[in-house]
């Protein structure tokens, strides 16, 4: 699993409850509120016993356990001090955890925990739904006292304003919908301003734990969009305004360097009318790329479009991060792409974010799976950056094993080997040109049975394509720039299919054979990249030609096909510099190639050299594919 998904998988495990354990102080309360016997589930439970002592304990069945420490049965502790009533219990997801905490629950510092965080503050284990209730009481006085006129975002009385609410009642499994004695079940309300109620079970997104609760985001955010500035009032200096770009990057990064900017006066025009973004207000991208969530720090002067502002409307001690966390969770940006409304963008509307589902637990377990995500997330970002260092680390030792196959230092020498003097020497006979000793400088000290030569003076073609005519389907490929991928195989995924009556613009031997050596020619993104010919070709193509973008390298038979290859990657970074015209319109040109001044070893040993990278970079690439 890559961190990204792992990532994912912490925040879905948050959202459902089941990152931190849930705890219940179940003091005075019912056994009907106990989850049921579930397999993979363990409970670690504390009995107070008539005495005022405590009994710790753990199983997977809390209620059967439970009735049979009553019953004298449980436990030796508990026959002889008689339980008044089951003080408090956590959920567990493995036996493990399960009994190192029961274990901890016995030490000194656990029964320290529990008599502070437990018996001495009953109100961390306040239920969400009350917590719930009472910001509704609190958003209902604030509407009937008004906020002070001229506010934007003004609370007010609105007929779309709804809370859900559980209500059990009996139910008949073999008839639906039908009640019936004797069984339990909880189904999920809204109702609405006008006392219309609805039944939503059927739209609750998952179960959560019995302490928690389903809630929309207009239930606990008052959501508002930005007061429109024109674009007249935008300046060159003054409190940064952020487009959905910049949006979007100060969301993943906190930082960001702004473009446009309005006056001082206008930001303080629009605070005063309540447009400005406030402390731990949330800033939600809505436009574009959605879903992405910047807290808002105190500090911190901006205007914004393309987003919406989520506020706290009430003065619980709610955590921000937590909700940023279930926005960000795979659950909730599916439901934001999926309703997301635009004809060219995708757009999250104000009604869409208003009614998004949010699974809310009490105030105390929201700090405590911030605090668990924070810790888990610091441990994947010191083992990305890890990851990082040592991928970055792979590919530089790929090219330190390309450097030193190139200088002769990769496999040693053999005397017996045929120089590569002689193997020139026989090619330029085969080929009727003239043998030339290469004359120039030499780049570096080579082995004494290597030769220098020209990257020309071994290859039977160095030539760019043409540009051909395109059509829907053909038996005709066109290989192009994005057919040689970044740090990948060459693929014809993307490739185009050309006009078979354009071909006789094609000599045959411009057909491309397998390991030919493509270099992307134009461009400013991709110039100089360098990659192989060895894909598949779908079966019903014929042929594939390089397009006017590529430039292909035939290398001769004499000559170890890879081992060339291996020699221009090692040179990618070179030929990206080599490009000749305007900015944006860079040019790789064939002779720039055919010039590259090459070091050839004898046949054998560019076989050996070949075998010996090829050995070396299946190990690198075991040990890049175990990182992602």
């Amino acid at each position: 699993m890559n961190t990204k998904a792992l990532r994912q998988k912490i925040l879905d495990l948050a959202i459902h409850g089941k990152l931190v354990p849930p705890a219940c102080r179940q003091a005075g309360k019912s056994l009907e509120n106990i989850p049921a016997e579930k397999e993979g589930q363990w409970f670690v439970y504390v009995i107070e016993c008539v005495d005022g002592s405590f009994y710790k304990g753990f199983t997977t069945d809390l209620i059967k356990r439970y009735k049979q420490h009553c019953a004298g049965i449980g436990a030796e502790w508990t026959k002889t001090h008689k339980p008044k009533q089951l003080f408090y219990w956590e959920i567990h997801y493995s036996e493990k955890s399960a009994i190192e905490r029961e274990k901890y629950l016995k030490s000194g510092c656990g029964r320290e925990w529990f008599k502070n965080e437990v018996v001495d503050k009953p109100e961390n284990w306040e239920s969400a739904t009350v917590l719930l209730e009472k910001i509704r009481a609190e958003k209902a006085e604030k509407i009937k006292k008004g906020l002070p006129a001229g506010r934007r975002g003004e609370l007010k009385a609105d007929k779309k304003d709804s809370f859900i609410f559980t209500k059990e009642c009996g139910f008949d499994e073999d008839k639906p919908g039908k009640c019936s004695a004797g069984t339990r079940h909880k189904r999920h309300y809204e109702k609405f301003a006008d006392g219309t109620v609805k039944d939503i079970e059927d739209e609750i997104p998952f179960e959560v734990p019995k302490n928690w609760a389903w809630t929309k985001a207009k239930c606990i955010y008052n959501i508002r969009s930005a007061i429109r500035i024109h674009q007249t009032d935008w300046q060159t200096s003054g409190i940064p305004f952020f487009r959905g770009r910049e949006l979007v990057e100060l969301c993943k990064t906190g930082n960001v360097n702004p473009e446009i900017f309005i006056s001082e006066e206008l930001y303080e025009q629009n605070k005063e009318k309540g447009g400005v973004p406030q402390k731990n207000d949330l800033l939600v991208s809505a436009v574009g790329t959605l879903g992405y969530v910047h807290i808002v720090e105190g500090t911190r002067k901006f205007y914004y479009k393309d987003a919406y502002i989520l506020c706290f409307e009430n003065h619980f001690k709610l955590n921000p991060k937590y909700t940023k966390l279930v926005i960000e969770s795979d659950y909730t940006q599916k439901v934001i792409y999926g309703g997301s409304k635009g004809t060219t963008v995708d757009q999250l509307t104000i009604e869409n974010a208003k009614d998004l589902f949010i699974p809310f637990p009490p105030a105390e377990e929201q700090e405590r799976i911030v605090s668990a995500i924070e810790k888990v997330f610091k441990q994947i970002n010191y083992l990305e950056q890890n990851k990082s260092d040592l991928q970055t680390a792979i590919k530089k030792t790929k090219s330190k094993i390309l450097d030193l196959a190139i200088h002769g230092k990769l496999v040693p020498q053999a005397p017996n080997d045929e120089p590569a003097e002689e193997l020139l020497k026989r090619i330029s006979t085969s080929d009727n040109r003239p043998y030339k000793k290469f004359e120039e400088e030499e780049p570096y000290e080579l082995p004494s049975n290597w030769s220098w030569c020209y990257l020309c003076d071994i290859c039977s073609k160095i030539k760019r394509g043409k540009s051909p005519k395109y059509t829907d389907k053909s038996t005709i490929m066109a290989f192009a720039q994005k057919c040689n991928q970044k740090d990948g195989p060459t693929s014809l995924e993307k490739a185009l299919y050309i006009d078979e009556s354009t071909l006789k613009k094609y000599p045959e031997d411009e057909k491309m054979q397998f390991n030919d050596i493509v270099i992307n020619s134009t461009g400013t993104g991709t110039l100089g990249r360098v990659g192989i010919f060895n894909c598949p070709i779908p079966d019903d193509v014929n042929a594939v030609y390089p397009d006017s973008h590529v430039t292909t390298v035939r290398i001769l038979p004499e000559i170890d096909k890879l081992y060339c290859y291996y020699f221009i990657k090692n040179k990618q970074s070179y030929l990206e510099t080599m490009g000749e015209g305007s900015t944006n319109q860079k040019e790789l040109k064939p002779d720039t190639i055919s010039s590259l001044c090459f070091p050839l070893p004898p046949y054998p040993e560019q076989q050996r050299i070949v075998a010996k990278i090829e050995e070396l970079f299946i190990l690198l690439d075991s040990i890049s594919e175990q990182l992602a």
